[in-house]
């Protein structure tokens, strides 16, 4: 089973393993998306609710909407992509930046760009 850091955001795959989620392509943002919650057991997925991400949010509005990053597998980003054949996908809610809390809520919709 593939290592995950804790605060990751990831997706399940077709196999049933759970793999970093990027919006660079379909096959790893559209399905099933959790943040993993424990690195010692990988089956620790949380798929909705308050989590702290692995990512600094320094720069990140609270309140704000977060989507499925492109530039860092695992990640999320303030901005939706905006790149043919990239994926926007709304994932949660920045609650703190400071302690680097989300409200993990991903959308069941996604549009390719």
């Amino acid at each position: 089973f593939p290592s995950h850091d804790t605060g990751r955001v990831v997706y399940l795959s077709g196999s049933g393993q759970w793999g970093n989620a990027i919006a660079t392509a379909e096959s790893t943002s559209t399905g099933v998306l959790g943040v993993v919650t424990n690195q010692a057991n990988q089956n620790d997925i949380l798929l909705h609710g308050i989590v702290q991400i692995s990512q600094s949010l320094a720069g990140f509005t609270n309140g704000n909407p977060v989507y499925l990053a492109t530039a860092s597998a695992g990640t999320i980003t303030q901005t939706p992509p905006s790149t043919v054949g990239h994926v926007a996908r709304y994932v949660g809610y920045v609650l703190d930046s400071g302690s680097r809390q989300i409200y993990f809520n991903p959308d069941f919709t996604w549009i390719e760009l």
